[in-house]
């Protein structure tokens, strides 16, 4: 108890009251997944924590790692320029900055035309249906 006592002691802002809530959480529920939520006072401030709650409570999320961002951003963005902007292949390789290789051209062609399968069958609103 003398440890927490000091730990309050050091509080001078609401956000520290913030992170040691979190720590504390983890360590009243001892469980691996809320192992990582104090480290989201340094990411969110207290409003968007309590928004991120608001809309996920009790949920699991699995933030995806920067190499699976970075593939589906880049898939999104050949679909872009190639398919509504109708730039060359090559082109958007230069404007991307991704050395063309056929490999390369490929593989992110097998994923476009996997995204275009996948966009047949989701539905998305248009302004008529949104009227």
């Amino acid at each position: 108890m003398s440890n927490f006592r000091h730990l309050f002691n050091k509080v001078s802002e609401v956000s520290d009251l913030y992170f040691i809530s979190l720590i504390i959480l983890y360590l009243l529920k001892d469980t691996k997944e809320y192992s990582l939520l104090s480290e989201l006072t340094f990411i969110l401030d207290k409003d968007s924590f309590v928004n991120l709650l608001k809309y996920y409570e009790g949920e699991e999320i699995k933030i995806p790692d920067r190499e699976e961002l970075v593939e589906v951003f880049t898939i999104i963005l050949f679909y872009y320029y190639y398919d509504i902007k109708e730039m060359e292949w090559k082109d958007i390789f230069k404007k991307l900055e991704i050395e063309y290789t056929v490999t390369k051209s490929n593989t992110i062609k097998g994923k476009l035309n996997w995204l275009r399968r996948v966009m047949k069958k989701v539905q998305i609103p248009n302004e008529k249906n949104l009227n």
